[in-house]
């Protein structure tokens, strides 16, 4: 059960951790030495159909860069051109099976596969996108990979891509769809609050997971690279790394823009504050940077990386640059991070936190560098058997609750490396504080000698 915090630690603490939907009350009361764990704006790809339409937008002008998303059709608004997928009958044209989702929906909810159109509500907000049809399967079931991402600036983009994650595997045995089996969520969905509810849920505890029904993306890179060679694996994780980042970049104006208008960072035409010509360049990080056509140097390396510790010494983090299924301070002392939440659920600074000399001959002041927002996004991700990565969807609020040693070992590695992350102050936050307090003083030794002024007057009179 989640207390709320007094309204004292509200106001003094540095982090706000928000596992809510109504992010923007928040967001409209935060401090100048607060950090918060959302960005304003972001509902523009952790929504599905928004999602769709801003990656159907980038796929028009770079079709090869964005054929990560399975095509999809967000009803009721392209429900016309979806009805071009089927014939005359309403069956779909090359038998092809279509998964529909509703469009704020979660954890599998509302999910259904079907061949015919008369089957879809066109009226509702839904998504129908395009079934895999060859997914890659693990000991025959298929699966996808919960893949975490933070961002901690949109301006310029600067992203971290967590080097492990979760395995999610359905409990039925997989076969390709068809009218006797397509309502078989356990066999089509992956999503785990579907799946463990079956008699045949494996669960993930002890140091054995081999035969769980969610394990490690660490154990995955290993189980491919014995079928199918480490190098084959290496590139399939720099896809993956290459769709975080084009995700994030199919929605950035929108970012920007939104938390200009948000934190009033932008000059007085509206444009952006600060440089954003980084952004550019983001994506030639994996691979050959040749391949990304740009007139700028390529000078991102410490613009989008990702520094995190393993262990104290090992990189556990790595750079983040290269649609059919579903899903679903610096400061040590716990009263600098409060937390609003209503679901379950290290100390190195990387090169881009260290203060740079300008910064420390800086006095303080009210408003202080740094993003005011971070965020952890759950990328769902799918592969087909030549591994070919797909997006399927994004979370904003990706559960943190854990019911095995395995979730627990991994999601907590996963907060313990975000809280490193957020540059918070606490000298700024003092020196706000006595800047107000001074103001206060100054505003009521003010009104002592106007009032102490037209009592002399008076008494003149």
């Amino acid at each position: 059960m989640c207390v709320p915090a007094p309204q004292h630690i509200k106001n003094s603490c540095n982090i706000w951790w928000i596992d809510t939907a109504t992010v923007h009350e928040y967001l409209n009361n935060i401090k100048p030495w607060q950090r918060i764990n959302h960005f304003p704006g972001m509902t523009n790809i952790a929504r599905k159909g928004r999602m769709a339409q801003n990656l159907d937008s980038m796929r028009r002008q770079f079709p090869k860069d964005y054929a990560f998303c399975p095509l999809s059709f967000v009803m009721p608004m392209e429900a016309t051109t979806f009805r071009e997928q089927f014939d005359s009958k309403g069956k779909s044209i090359s038998n092809r099976t279509f998964i529909v989702k509703p469009d704020a929906g979660c954890q599998g909810r509302g999910i259904y596969l079907t061949r015919k159109f008369a089957e879809v509500d066109t009226i509702s907000s839904c998504v129908a996108q395009h079934y895999i049809s060859k997914p890659l399967l693990i000991d025959e079931k298929k699966f996808d990979l919960r893949i975490y991402v933070l961002v901690t600036s949109c301006k310029p983009l600067r992203m971290y891509l967590f080097k492990d994650g979760l395995v999610r595997i359905c409990t039925e045995t997989y076969s390709k769809p068809n009218e006797s089996n397509m309502a078989d969520k356990q066999m089509h969905l992956t999503n785990y609050a579907i799946n463990k509810n079956s008699e045949k849920y494996e669960q993930a505890d002890g140091d054995d997971c081999e035969d769980a029904s969610k394990r490690s993306i660490a154990w995955l890179k290993e189980h491919l690279a014995a079928t199918h060679g480490e190098a084959k694996v290496n590139t399939m994780w720099n896809k993956i790394g290459h769709i975080c980042v084009k995700t994030a970049l199919s929605i950035l104006p929108v970012l920007v823009r939104e938390y200009d208008a948000k934190f009033g960072t932008g000059d007085k035409s509206g444009a952006p504050a600060e440089n954003d010509e980084h952004t550019c360049n983001v994506l030639g990080q994996f691979g050959d940077p040749s391949q990304y056509s740009s007139s700028r140097p390529s000078t991102v390396a410490s613009e989008v990386s990702a520094a995190t510790a393993d262990s104290q010494n090992s990189a556990e983090s790595s750079n983040s640059s290269d649609k059919d299924d579903t899903t679903d301070d610096d400061d040590e002392d716990d009263s600098d991070v409060y937390s609003d939440s209503s679901s379950n659920s290290d100390d190195d600074q990387s090169s881009e936190e260290k203060a740079a000399p300008e910064e420390k001959a800086d006095p303080p002041s009210a408003t202080i560098s740094g993003s005011h927002c971070f965020e952890v996004l759950g990328l769902d991700i799918m592969m087909d058997t030549k591994l070919r990565p797909y997006l399927i969807e994004v979370n904003h609020l990706p559960s943190f609750g854990t019911d095995s040693t395995l979730d627990d070992e991994i999601k907590s590695r996963v907060l313990n490396q975000v809280r490193t992350r957020p540059r918070t102050h606490a000298n700024i936050r003092a020196h706000t504080h006595t800047h107000e307090h001074t103001h206060r003083n100054t505003h009521a030794h003010r009104n002592t000698t106007e009032t102490h002024a037209r009592t002399l007057a008076q008494k003149h009179t």
